[in-house]
């Protein structure tokens, strides 16, 4: 599907014709024309596939910008397939959704400044795509932000979307599925954009990056549904369970299985290797669905240099960070006692299980493991597991990230803000007589309540920028010229203290 066709169509329909054989898929939307115009106009879409087709090449690797060939007039095109394939994450096998055949998919790591031209091709087998470039902005190509229905029009199995995006801002950044729960099922990968000045501000000899999430050993639909079916079955005043994960991944990947899960196989500990006396970057991703984590390294302090794109004046020495949900930070680490050096070292990402709501039956709550591991050496022939112990206290319960006295290392010009939004959060039953699913919606101080939103197969942007108008109840706000908004998103008291994320 050529992503800017020549018809831009604003709501989201079936093909009329599909090209095999090419890398990109044909698709007409459907239109009342007469058969010599749309002979003309399939016409003109084949040659241009023929011209835009992708390559068949598939790199399974880390996409990796070499420095001394960036140009930054010509876009960095990149190839993601995403396709079902069969994992045993944290050894209990299942469908994974991979890209490039990989779980997480493959790091994007470019430079600041590059024009990235990235193929999405839809190998899914019974389901639509779309990718969030999670944190970064998009000023100008709102179509590119991967939101559907809303942005664009999901990628259908067998089709093909080229994403362009500009690198304006360094930073740790992250892909993942927006296309309903496919993130649960393993689409996520790291994107990361470098900045030259970086390594020499913060004096570091190397960085790795490293992606934690919790997991669930049953596919998203089954967690949605029972989910859904809880809700369904039990009154909505009464406060309501959220689905605690089975096990926790860093970097795909967790050496220990709970023995209630009947483990098929044991896929490992992630590893790092460091070398003595080096500053190491470490990037944190926090690609969970529902767990914070509190990260740490056994013997090693912590110093926050990023906070989701923007860096910071180091912070003070820490034994842990606080990552939320979709959080990223960048820290420098260092061995903590230098002089009596071990070869090996636990590396934990620690549940937050006390910021699950308190309604969570206990039961469920024990079947959550206690963290998640990985293991640093400094020594690559030691192949022993380490034996050091967390110095985090078992007293620490559900903080927030480390964001008091953090400084942004460049001064901030922050505009006044010309327009003030309140929203308030408003959870709620539909009817409540048919014990339907509880739906969100969002009421201003200028428009009142809002019913809950209804689906709509359409490109809103696109809509909106051809005019369009909406109801009150999708908060659809036009300006006229270039405004500073404030949003204050206040919670209401009927959420039962469910957190919200933005």
């Amino acid at each position: 599907m050529i992503n800017r066709g020549l018809l831009e169509p604003s709501i989201c329909l079936p093909a009329l014709i599909s090209i095999h054989g090419l890398s990109v898929i044909i698709s007409v939307p459907e239109m009342k024309i007469a058969n010599k115009t749309l002979v003309l106009w399939l016409g003109i879409l084949i040659q241009l596939a023929i011209v835009h087709s992708t390559p068949i090449f598939e790199d399974t690797g880390d996409i990796i910008s070499n420095l001394s060939s960036v140009d930054l007039d010509e876009p960095l095109e990149i190839n993601l397939y995403i396709r079902s394939e069969t994992r045993a994450p944290g050894g209990v096998a299942r469908q994974v959704v991979t890209v490039n055949r990989r779980f997480p998919g493959p790091e994007i790591s470019v430079y600041k400044g590059q024009k990235l031209k990235i193929w999405v091709h839809n190998l899914f087998g019974n389901g639509n795509v779309s990718l969030h470039w999670h944190g970064l902005p998009h000023f100008g190509s709102p179509f590119m932000d991967g939101a559907p229905y809303v942005t664009q029009c999901s990628i259908k199995h067998g089709y093909s979307f080229a994403y362009e995006i500009v690198a304006r801002y360094s930073g740790t950044y992250w892909y993942h599925g927006h296309y309903f729960t496919q993130l649960l099922d393993g689409l996520y990968g790291p994107l990361i954009v470098k900045d030259t000045k970086d390594q020499e501000i913060f004096g570091y000899d190397d960085e790795t990056t490293i992606i934690m999430s919790d997991w669930y050993y049953d596919m998203s639909e089954d967690v949605s549904n029972t989910y859904a079916n809880y809700i369904h079955y039990n009154s909505y005043a009464n406060p309501i369970p959220e689905p605690v994960p089975d096990n926790g991944l860093i970097n795909g990947k967790n050496g220990e299985c709970p023995r209630q899960y009947g483990c098929e196989s044991n896929d490992g500990f992630s590893e790092f290797i460091f070398k003595q006396g080096k500053r190491i970057r470490i990037r944190l991703i926090n690609a969970s669905s529902l767990m914070s984590f509190l990260f740490t390294i056994d013997d090693h302090l912590i110093q926050i240099i990023e906070v989701e794109g923007t860096i910071v004046k180091p912070s003070e020495n820490l034994h842990f960070v606080a990552v939320g949900v979709s959080q990223r930070y960048s820290i420098i680490i260092s061995q903590a006692n230098s002089s009596i050096p071990t070869n090996n070292y636990w590396m934990r990402a620690i549940f937050q299980a006390e910021c699950l709501r308190s309604t969570t039956p206990q039961e469920e709550l024990k079947k959550l493991p206690k963290e998640v591991k990985a293991i640093v050496r400094y020594d690559p022939d030691d192949k022993s597991l380490p034996r050091t112990q967390t110095w985090v206290n078992e007293s620490v319960r559900c903080i927030e990230g480390e964001l008091t006295g953090l400084v942004p290392y460049y001064e901030q010009n922050v505009l006044d803000p010309t327009v003030e939004l309140k929203m308030q959060i408003i959870m709620d039953v539909d009817s409540p007589e048919k014990n339907e699913t509880p739906l969100g919606s969002i009421a201003t101080l200028s428009r009142g309540f809002n019913p809950p939103v209804v689906f709509t197969n359409s490109n809103t942007i696109l809509e909106l920028y051809r005019g369009a108008e909406f109801p009150v109840s999708l908060n659809s706000y036009t300006f006229e010229a270039i405004e500073v908004v404030d949003i204050f998103l206040i919670s209401n008291e009927n959420l039962n203290s469910l957190i919200f994320y933005q």
